[in-house]
């Protein structure tokens, strides 16, 4: 309906990686996007943790895609990470940057520039015709409490908090 009065626009639905392979199958869209954050903090039970494990997420998952959409007009996208995640409590400070509190960790960390590059460009390895990066920003509150600047609390993964 949209593309009889829009032609040059397309319309697209981000999924997560365990159910983008039913997509294809089970919709006509012209683009499959499969959100792929492959960078979990180093204590996250959710995700790969080394760069290797990261690696072969992404790659892994835009491949089932991509098979997954097989023969049908359809082409691949990839929406990648470009943030940091902390579950549990933090704060902001001053500068609007995230303070973790006990009791809290990383879920995801901030993937380094070239990490960043790196999942464009194997993406467009992996067949996929597009790229965007999703960016998590998290707005403080007017009334939410602003610490001192102050080192975060004494955990392995602090230094990867930006």
């Amino acid at each position: 309906m949209f593309r009889e009065h829009d032609p040059n626009r397309f319309c697209l639905t981000v999924t997560m990686w365990p159910q983008t392979p039913l997509v294809p199958k089970r919709t006509n869209l012209p683009v499959v996007c499969v959100d792929l954050y492959p960078f979990f903090g180093p204590n996250d039970p959710n995700g790969p943790h080394t760069d290797a494990t990261s690696r072969n997420f992404l790659r892994s998952n835009a491949r089932r895609m991509i098979d997954a959409i097989g023969d049908k007009s359809a082409v691949g996208w990839v929406m990648s990470q470009c943030f940091v995640e902390i579950w549990g409590p933090y704060v902001y400070n001053e500068l609007s940057e995230v303070i973790s509190l006990p009791g809290s960790y990383l879920h995801w960390r901030s993937p380094t520039v070239a990490e960043m590059r790196w999942q464009i460009w194997e993406t467009f390895r992996s067949s996929c015709k597009g790229a965007f990066v999703f960016q998590l920003a998290s707005i403080p509150s007017p009334d939410a409490a602003v610490t001192r600047a102050k080192a975060s609390p004494d955990v392995a993964w602090k230094d990867g908090i930006g």
